[in-house]
């Protein structure tokens, strides 16, 4: 949905991901922007950055057992939590 370009037209959309916990963002994130910067091709077709799309409309659900206070430390975007 990202490399799709899906959020830009709808700026309105918000994706939930419910019950997976949130460890995996960071990395995640992290991952996405390394394959970006890979492909001219997926640049040209962006207006924002992963990291951006995320924050401004990808939210997930921490589990109790998350270290979700040292993610936060390590990868920012407290606002995805």
């Amino acid at each position: 949905m990202i490399y799709g370009d899906v959020f830009d037209p709808h700026p309105t959309l918000r994706v939930g991901v419910i019950e997976l916990g949130a460890m995996w963002v960071g990395p995640f994130v992290d991952f996405l922007e390394d394959r970006l910067q890979l492909s001219r091709r997926l640049r040209a077709g962006l207006q924002r950055s992963p990291r951006e799309v995320f924050v401004d409309q990808i939210r997930v659900t921490p589990i109790f057992w998350d270290r979700t206070a040292r993610q936060i430390e390590r990868y920012g975007m407290i606002e995805i939590c």
